[in-house]
């Protein structure tokens, strides 16, 4: 979340706005993931999506305790999740 947020500093109007940028759900290296991955495998093209149950509990525990939002975005791993 922090990484995506300073990504977005610079953006035009973004001081204007409220924005609201957690960490995925799961730990992962020296970051965080919204689901973990079979070896070899990338979020396009897996069947299996690890941890999604407590991803899902996550998001709607973020939404409830910190929304509503007006709009969400997401990057990478985030994206898909959004959509």
């Amino acid at each position: 979340g922090a990484d995506f947020r300073r990504q977005m500093e610079n953006l035009p109007g973004i001081s204007e706005l409220d924005i609201h940028c957690p960490d995925a759900a799961h730990p992962c290296g020296a970051g965080f993931a919204w689901w973990n991955l079979p070896p070899g495998e990338r979020s396009f093209t897996t069947p299996e999506f690890g941890g999604w149950d407590e991803t899902v509990a996550y998001v709607k525990r973020v939404w409830s305790e910190e929304g509503p939002f007006d709009a969400v975005l997401g990057f990478s791993q985030g994206a898909i999740l959004m959509t």
